[in-house]
């Protein structure tokens, strides 16, 4: 299964035919569509995209040609409190992520850009949560950003800078427990990978 967002709005492949659902495209209905598809959302709108075919990975490879690819690598980062680290970019709380340099190991990829985006300089080791993915325009082009979502501990007590030139205003520590009162002003993406990270770590405890 994959989940793709644009703003608010998100295309959710399955191999399933999804009952009840008002937006439904088989693979070629969805390619024949798409360009128009997308410039007619709404950012203001939640709509669900639903996308079936017996073969997901070909359905998927074939919604990413409409494309330009890049690949970048985040974090969430735990410290011994319990509490997490929250970006503020753009007037939206986010999570501390980036692009892929070239030849870069997108592990590195995740590690480089928590760093830099909220000062810190030392983090332990990281375990993979999962693939995140979101559409966007740059100059004139459609994009299909997928980022590499990792947890890492962050060692000692270092403050949190954030990285002014990249827009970032805030860089914040907050006990897990309090996440409800930012979520409503995230990106869906974002909540999607929160949610993915809470089950991970219920998955641990377990």
């Amino acid at each position: 299964m994959y989940k793709v967002f644009f703003e608010k709005n998100h295309f959710h492949f399955s191999k399933e035919f999804p009952k009840g659902k008002d937006l439904v495209f088989n693979t070629d209905t969805l390619n024949t569509m798409l360009p128009m598809l997308i410039e007619n959302l709404r950012k203001d709108e939640a709509v669900e995209i639903n996308v079936f075919d017996d073969d997901i990975e070909a359905a998927f490879s074939a919604f990413k040609k409409h494309f330009k690819l890049i690949d970048a690598g985040g974090g969430i980062v735990e410290n011994t409190e319990g509490k997490i680290i929250l970006i503020y970019r753009n007037g939206i709380w986010d999570l501390p992520k980036g692009k892929k340099e070239p030849d870069e190991p997108i592990e590195i990829t995740a590690l480089r850009e928590v760093k830099e985006e909220v000062g810190l300089n030392e983090l332990e080791p990281i375990e993979f949560i999962d693939f995140s993915y979101h559409i966007y325009r740059l100059h004139d082009e459609w994009v299909l950003k997928k980022t590499a979502w990792y947890t890492m501990k962050a060692k000692g007590q270092e403050s949190l800078t954030p990285q002014a030139i990249e827009g970032i205003e805030k860089a914040i520590w907050i006990n897990i427990r309090e996440i409800s009162d930012y979520i409503s002003n995230m990106y869906p993406s974002i909540v999607d990978v929160l949610q993915k990270y809470l089950d991970f770590k219920l998955k641990q405890s377990s």
